[in-house]
């Protein structure tokens, strides 16, 4: 989401007033308090974040090039409903 202004006061009329900071003029805590917050949850788990870091795809499982593989793409069936029967 992009949103243009001089103020930054204008954010309340595009998003709801209680997640503003209230520096923004909103109903939450000010701006610096909250990125202080984001912080300590992020340090409190930094293992989490470090495990998920290392999650990887194992390309090598992924099936070649067949018919089934054709059949199937990756984004779903392959084709056009146009064609489409139903039983």
């Amino acid at each position: 989401m992009q949103y243009w202004s001089k103020k930054p006061e204008d954010l309340v009329e595009v998003l709801p007033k209680e997640i503003l900071p209230s520096n923004f003029g909103g109903d939450e805590r000010p701006l610096h308090e909250l990125l202080d917050a984001w912080y300590e949850f992020v340090v409190q788990h930094k293992s989490w974040f470090k495990l998920e870091e290392m999650m990887r795809a194992d390309l090598s499982k992924r099936p070649k090039n067949d018919s089934l593989s054709e059949e199937f793409s990756s984004f779903g069936l392959s084709g056009s409903f146009r064609k489409i029967s139903l039983d």
